[in-house]
């Protein structure tokens, strides 16, 4: 996998981009996108619906190995190798994403339950796509503190009586939030609506709707970044959940067949389905005219001084958001969130 000192290097557009990977010597073996087509999985691809969005279609094989370079750099060294090598990463994109099309899966707007949006541009919103697990609750934190109207697993309410009612798929329950200064807005029907009245949306179910989420909001109507961690570890403590059933997975972003349950796998096809998951993500994100580059952050290997003063910037980007929102108060929340609890990256 890639050291330390490549993390910052810019991605190359040529479809040549190399993937570093770590054999068990050490020493490191270069493959190129077009070698990538020779792993056997990738025969199958061909027979997808070209009529029909899937996860393929928004993450092409050119565009989903570069995006997994980019997750890897976040990851332990030879965590590639560990989950079986790219071959094995590629099989698993290839099973889970290539043929599933959803009312979810889509590449733009979809009435009445993600129609567009009609946020500011100069207001985006800003949308962790990373599974719950991963620091999202720490994160929200620091949102919150900053003053953005944030939700914790978001869910629109349906609304009653003369209302306007609300759309297909609109279900579930306000935002799972705790009391702030900036409480969600109650009573929008659709999920568009819901999350055009928020500043900052995280964890389930967001990464799981990740497609719809991309499509009502794209461009820059939405800012857009993955909290990561290692594929083993965050399958432990997501068994640990009390809210995770037996029936329990990866989050595929509305683009992808059910893989496998947490609770009926020892973690090699887990981790292979949460590197794919990650790299379709990323690459999912990185659609369209986005302002910037989606940010990546993996609480528990990054250097905390870098990712504080890295989701400063990102928050407090040029023209984001508002002038309250800055390098200095988003540190300070952050050390206020990290003070508030003993584990602040659960």
């Amino acid at each position: 996998m890639l050291d330390r000192g490549t993390r910052h290097r810019p991605l190359s557009l040529l479809v040549t981009v190399f993937v570093l990977l770590n054999d068990a010597a050490g020493s490191h073996k270069g493959v190129t996108v077009e070698e990538a087509h020779i792993c056997p999985s990738m025969t199958a691809i061909s027979e997808a619906d070209p009529s029909k969005t899937t996860g393929h279609t928004l993450c092409p094989l050119e565009a989903f190995v570069p995006a997994l370079k980019r997750t890897l750099e976040h990851q332990k060294d030879g965590t590639l190798d560990r989950a079986g090598g790219l071959c094995s990463v590629v099989a698993t994109f290839n099973r889970l994403y290539s043929k599933t099309s959803s009312s979810t899966c889509i590449a733009a707007p979809a009435l009445p339950a993600w129609g567009p949006s009609h946020r500011s541009p100069h207001r985006p919103l800003v949308v962790n796509l990373g599974q719950g697990s991963t620091g999202t609750r720490f994160l929200h934190c620091v949102a919150e503190a900053v003053g953005l109207r944030a939700s914790h697993g978001p869910r629109p309410r349906p609304l009653h009586a003369s209302g306007t009612g609300a759309g297909a798929g609109a279900t579930g329950s306000m935002p799972r939030t705790r009391p702030g200064p900036n409480p969600p807005p109650q009573n929008l029907g659709s999920w568009t609506d819901m999350l055009d009245a928020l500043d900052y949306v995280s964890d389930s179910p967001v990464p799981y709707k990740a497609a719809a989420i991309l499509a009502s909001h794209p461009g820059s109507l939405a800012a857009p970044f993955l909290s990561l961690r290692d594929p083993w570890e965050w399958a432990v403590s997501r068994r640990k959940h009390a809210d995770i059933d037996q029936k329990g997975g990866v989050a595929h972003g509305g683009c992808a067949i059910r893989g496998v349950r947490l609770h009926d796998d020892d973690g090699q096809n887990v981790a292979r389905e949460v590197l794919a998951r990650d790299a379709w993500a990323l690459c999912a994100a990185s659609r369209g005219e986005r302002r910037e580059p989606p940010f990546l952050v993996n609480l528990f290997l990054d250097p905390p001084d870098e990712v504080a003063s890295r989701f400063a910037d990102f928050l407090a980007g040029p023209g984001r958001l508002d002038a309250a929102v800055t390098n200095a108060t988003v540190a300070e929340a952050w050390g206020k969130c990290k003070h508030q609890s003993s584990q602040p990256k659960d």
